[in-house]
């Protein structure tokens, strides 16, 4: 198995920019001072857009207040988790240059990425600016002074779906390899690739993303319920629903939980 190169930066060290989101089965209560009324309005309004966007409705009053409270919980909890944070971007060019156990723009593996950072670089990055990206194998010229962001170690996932939602919940993105055929041809919605098209297994893995999030969409006509993942991609802000990717969840699509890990900070 070997993943493009530009994935394996991506998923060694993007967990740093993002949060993980999900759908939430309980209230969550935070003890902070009372929102502002204007707050509360543009929440409710986020909300309605939300349900109008994934086609969700609920059967009683009762239901959707309690879904708007687990909403406007989580919107805290991101603002919480984002207050002090300062948004770096990682270069991809230190990885392909640094890592030498991999094939340098010929691709790799996430693990060896984790084991080059933590073993030769440092234990983190530099910044782009200070490492452009040139889209060559060049030689490895880190600069320690220069790490912006350091990891302490990473972790192998569980393979079980359900335990992977759990990880993304309390830890954050998880870096997974993928079988990338259906990715080839997505536009948006929720991919469920007929398994023949998309087979998982090691030897089937070909690209790298980051998981960031989960949810669940209910197709408008048929009503439909479609679990799925939320997916950041390395193929340009265009590309999909702007950089990401909704995969079914569920069962083991294209291999999504075949290689799954995740930084320590």
């Amino acid at each position: 198995m070997q993943l493009l190169p530009a994935s394996i930066a991506l998923v060694a060290f993007t967990f740093v920019c993002i949060s993980a989101s999900s759908e939430v089965d309980k209230d969550v209560v935070f003890v902070r001072q009372k929102p502002h009324h204007h707050d509360k309005l543009e929440h409710v309004a986020m909300f309605n857009h939300f349900l109008e966007k994934h086609n969700k409705s609920y059967a009683t009053k009762e239901e959707y207040h309690k879904r708007l409270r687990i909403f406007r919980a989580n919107l805290k909890k991101i603002q919480i988790r984002g207050e002090g944070t300062h948004l770096t971007c990682l270069p991809i060019s230190e990885l392909v240059d640094c890592d030498k156990v991999d094939a340098g723009c010929g691709g790799g593996l996430m693990s060896n990425a984790f084991e080059t950072i933590i073993s030769k670089l440092g234990g983190g990055l530099e910044g782009e600016k200070d490492y452009p990206y040139k889209g060559s194998n060049r030689a490895c010229h880190l600069n320690k002074e220069e790490i912006r962001v350091k990891i302490q170690s990473y972790v192998n996932v569980s393979s079980d779906e359900t335990e992977m939602a759990k990880y993304l919940v309390k830890n954050g993105p998880m870096a997974v390899a993928i079988n990338a055929n259906a990715m080839q041809f997505y536009f948006g919605g929720v991919s469920h690739p007929l398994k023949f098209l998309c087979k998982g297994g090691m030897d089937n893995l070909d690209h790298g993303v980051l998981i960031v999030g989960y949810g669940v969409h209910k197709t408008k006509f048929t009503h439909k319920i479609q679990p799925y993942w939320i997916i950041k991609n390395s193929w340009g802000p265009h590309w999909g629903e702007k950089v990401y990717y909704r995969l079914y969840r569920g069962d083991g699509s294209c291999g999504i939980n075949d290689c799954v890990s995740s930084a320590v900070v």
